[in-house]
């Protein structure tokens, strides 16, 4: 609990974030797509196979793909010329951007294209990569066996608080490692952030960070550049953190309809009785 604590009052004596930005060493394959061949299938039920050719300066690979891998690329629009990385523990397809070999084919090429040197050495290889994510896909990877891949199968269904517990504080354990950064977006006033820590002490971390963003949009209509101590107590009566949601669940039982249903019920039962 004190690391989390410690964690927020970091996270408050900076501008706010709203994401974490994570560094890793990764196995990847990186270089520029010679050929993307993919074989449709003559039947509904046989599933696409297909082949990737990837070269640097000095070698040159094909690939046998499967199915979710020929998705990837499909999704990502890769096509010869592009400079790619693929992580190998998960599959992601990142397009880096145009080989120079293919600064004249204008028509393949829009106003944002960027144009990069092939790659030199080999096409595997140990790199740090940089991924900047929520909280929210950080508790979807931890909670499905499928990892990263339910990211893109939108299937994140409920996540336990046990796991959220842990992620807060294995992010805050990241960050005093120097694995990962938290990413500016929100600007608070000392006394918002001061309030904020407060509200963190008492519900959690979580909450708290749920109510900068709700503040940043209240500030954001009043066409504030800052969030105020105004703002986040307004959201902070709006939204319930969850000791105070079960108090309301409480005290308001008998107005809720399953407490009708169940009068009703009675009510039929003695009915029938008489």
């Amino acid at each position: 609990m004190s690391s989390c604590i410690h964690f927020l009052q970091l996270y408050c004596a900076l501008n706010l974030k709203s994401g974490v930005r994570i560094k890793e060493e990764a196995e990847v394959i990186e270089g520029e797509v010679v050929e993307v061949q993919i074989d449709r299938p003559t039947s509904g039920t046989q599933a696409k196979v297909g082949k990737l050719t990837m070269k640097t300066t000095d070698m040159e690979t094909i690939y046998d793909l499967g199915a979710k891998m020929i998705e990837g690329l499909v999704k990502a629009k890769v096509q010869a010329g592009d400079v790619i990385t693929i992580d190998k523990a998960t599959g992601r397809i990142t397009r880096i951007g145009r080989s120079h070999s293919r600064a004249r084919d204008y028509d393949a090429a829009g106003a944002d294209t960027k144009f990069i040197a092939c790659p030199d050495g080999e096409l595997q290889k140990r790199k740090e990569m940089v991924h900047t994510v929520s909280l929210h896909e950080i508790d979807v990877i931890n909670s499905r066996q499928q990892g990263f891949l339910a990211l893109f199968s939108g299937e994140t269904g409920e996540i336990k608080s046990e796991v959220r517990e842990q992620i807060d504080i294995k992010v805050a354990e990241w960050r005093e490692e120097g694995k990962a950064e938290l990413v500016p977006d929100v600007t608070l006033s000392d006394e918002a952030k001061a309030f904020l820590t407060k509200v963190a002490c008492e519900t959690s971390l979580r909450y708290a960070m749920q109510l900068v963003m709700t503040s940043d949009l209240v500030a954001k209509r009043r066409k504030s550049p800052t969030v105020d101590i105004a703002d986040v107590k307004k959201c902070y009566t709006l939204f319930l953190d969850e000791k105070r949601s079960t108090a309301f669940l409480k005290e308001y039982h008998s107005q809720f309809m399953f407490s009708e249903e169940s009068e009703e019920t009675n009510t039929d039962v003695l009915m029938t009785d008489a």
